[in-house]
């Protein structure tokens, strides 16, 4: 998760990671360092978006068997 200043978007796909960059409304005008302008993986436009995004990245999960 990141504005994706420093290229950490992209360097966080190279070595695997899910990268997710945070485009707030309130971020619009933040100062950010040598932005990685070429990513083109997942947004998100709140953080509370995070959650569904987590949940959807999930494998499913099996029922737990009854005793």
């Amino acid at each position: 998760m990141g504005d994706g200043g420093s290229h950490e978007l992209s360097g966080a796909a190279e070595v695997g990671m899910t990268p997710v960059r945070l485009a707030a409304s309130d971020l619009a005008n933040h100062l950010v360092f040598d932005a990685d302008t070429n990513f083109a993986g997942r947004t998100v436009r709140s953080l509370t978006e995070v959650v569904s995004l987590l949940d959807s990245l999930q494998p499913a999960r099996s029922p737990v068997p009854s005793r």
